[in-house]
């Protein structure tokens, strides 16, 4: 990565956001320093982490928050295709739209980064507009829906222990609840085993 200032993770898999070491994504982009060493030798050194990161999947992913929720929150900008391309395949096009449209996409590049400085210049960062603020938010609370669920959704309610008797529910009764809840809401349920994270 010396040298270089966009990292890319073209086509990932589901849970590459959910993994063990996803945390050390927060580092690479928030401006950490972190040490490094030179492959094939002892040499140790700090690199900052002042990446620049683009992350494309065909799966929805989820995160492994670990209770650090706002620092993701920094760090996300999210971007759906959700309308498939229905036309003829147009082969190698990127060559095609270099060759044919080269000048728009760098005006197109040009006008995004007036965009972004003035972005800049207002706040210090990238604004999000609300349609953007709600997928990321969207998607911290899926990562994060079973937990939410079992603190929002689940009451005690005292008024049903009667005559000695206690009522209680049992898992297969909050599992049911807990998926039609992200059905309602269109996320992806967690498998039950995740339950142990809620804790």
């Amino acid at each position: 990565m010396l040298g270089r200032t966009l990292l890319i993770g073209p086509d990932v898999k589901g849970h590459f956001l959910a993994s063990r070491g996803a945390y050390r994504i927060k580092s690479l982009v928030g401006g950490d320093p972190m040490e490094a060493e030179t492959k094939g030798s002892n040499h140790r050194f700090t690199i900052y982490g002042i990446f620049n990161l683009i992350i494309t999947s065909n799966s929805r992913l989820c995160i492994l928050l670990e209770g650090d929720q706002s620092a993701w929150e920094r760090r996300l900008a999210i971007v759906r295709y959700d309308k498939p391309y229905n036309g003829q395949r147009i082969f190698e096009i990127e060559r095609y739209l270099l060759k044919e449209e080269a000048p728009g996409i760098l005006n197109w590049c040009i006008t995004g980064l007036q965009l972004l400085l003035a972005d800049y210049h207002k706040t210090g960062d990238i604004l999000l507009s609300p349609d953007q603020q709600k997928r990321v938010t969207d998607l911290l609370g899926e990562s994060d829906s079973l937990r939410l669920f079992v603190a929002n959704e689940i009451r005690r309610d005292d008024s049903l222990m009667g005559n000695g008797q206690q009522y209680s529910l049992t898992v297969d009764e909050i599992v049911k609840e807990y998926i039609a809840d992200c059905l309602a809401k269109n996320w992806s349920s967690r498998h039950p085993s995740a339950a142990s994270e809620t804790n």
